[in-house]
């Protein structure tokens, strides 16, 4: 992007067309996000004001982001911020951004808990943490007794403290804990009334065919799970009992189209009220159930 003294509509314009260019899915909302950042603008402050002529400083600093995303750097990254259930995220390369078909895995598990005799008293465990996303926004909105924010990355760690750092003065009566495990070999003889998980699901083969978004800037730690994606599903399935208490309930996310294999796996390891909840869009999402398997 090139030219001084532009205003910002000329600006934001020029931007949108560059990244509609370079293929970006999204680019006006992208563009917007990134001027939004930039400037700390509103909306109504550009309609406002969408006829100045912003600094060199700042026009320069959002040339440069732009160019940015048209490498196919997400734009979350580029500002460092990723909005889930209503709180802003911190987010970086070291973790998946966090998406808003899940946050249904997360509206599942607050109907559930308002189901509970005693709904503050429950201690819940988020395995595959990544910017812990999932788990805090449980503990925001629910107010679990104690959320465990748990992943084998010592980097995706370092994110989701830091969103505690930020966010959680929100939930005074909830307390946040991080561990790093290979998914439950730091818990032994721990148990939870709940265990979320959002694990790497997305067949080896696959990953070469996402978005550049996905495949080049997220962590493939986070996206790989093995020949058929089910590798994860097949772990937790078998360890999950050892760590709930009892009538304690596990909801995973999943891949659209895996539905049916995972319930497999679950009944194949005696959970019982297994149940798949859809995202917004009428897709597979969410697998909930129960075991008293000791």
């Amino acid at each position: 992007m090139t030219g001084t003294g532009q205003t910002a509509g000329a600006l934001l314009k020029q931007a949108e067309e560059h990244l509609q260019a370079a293929g970006v899915p999204e680019p006006a909302s992208d563009a917007w996000m990134i001027f939004e950042f930039v400037t700390g603008w509103r909306r109504a402050d550009y309609l406002l004001r969408r006829g100045e002529i912003l600094t060199a400083d700042t026009a320069e600093n959002f040339r440069e982001k732009i160019a940015l995303r048209c490498r196919r750097i997400p734009a979350q990254q580029i500002v460092g911020e990723a909005w889930f259930m209503g709180y802003p995220f911190y987010v970086n390369e070291h973790v998946l951004t966090p998406r808003a078909d899940t946050e249904c895995l997360a509206e599942a598990v607050l109907a559930w808990q308002n189901s509970l005799a005693d709904p503050a008293g429950a201690d819940l465990l988020d395995m595959c943490t990544g910017s812990g996303c999932i788990g805090i926004s449980l503990g925001l909105l629910g107010e679990f007794r104690s959320v465990t924010l748990a992943d084998i990355s010592p980097e995706a760690l370092a994110v989701a403290a830091e969103n505690v750092r930020r966010l959680a003065e929100e939930a005074p009566k909830t307390a946040f804990l991080l561990q790093q495990s290979d998914l439950f070999s730091a818990f032994a003889g721990q148990r939870f009334h709940v265990i979320t998980a959002n694990p790497p699901y997305i067949p080896a083969e696959q990953i070469s065919g996402l978005m550049a978004e996905v495949k080049d800037h997220e962590p493939h730690l986070a996206l790989d799970g093995g020949t058929d994606g089910l590798d994860f599903y097949r772990k937790l399935a078998e360890e999950c009992p050892e760590h709930l208490i009892t009538g304690g309930r596990i909801f995973w996310e999943i891949g659209w189209d895996q539905g049916p294999d995972v319930c497999g796996l679950l009944q194949a390891a005696g959970y019982t009220e297994i149940e798949i909840k859809q995202d917004l869009a009428g897709h597979d999402r969410v697998v909930t159930a129960v075991t008293d398997r000791r």
